[in-house]
């Protein structure tokens, strides 16, 4: 089966946060509101204060990473995994 999911990534720091979804293409339907032209997307860069909705197709079963992509956001003082990342997971 393929489901429509929905996401919404919002920022609440002060810093802009790169986010990727693995083994799935996504659309962005919104920033702050306001309709966006649904271009096709793995990674997105939401800036500080943003909110970003972006729907995509399950389409593809397994255990999908969703973290973000800058350096420092991948570990947890230097060890990894860590950092900004959670599973997607579709059976």
């Amino acid at each position: 089966m393929v489901y429509l999911s929905k996401l919404r990534f919002i920022n609440k720091s002060n810093s802009s946060h790169s986010m990727h979804l693995h083994g799935h293409e996504f659309r962005v339907v919104a920033v702050d509101a306001f309709p966006r032209n649904n271009l096709v997307h793995d990674t997105i860069n939401v800036a500080s204060g943003q909110r970003w909705d972006v729907e995509f197709l399950a389409k593809n079963p397994g255990l999908w990473p969703l973290n973000g992509t800058k350096t420092f956001h991948r570990s947890n003082n230097g060890e990894t995994p860590g950092g900004m990342i959670t599973r997607l997971i579709y059976e």
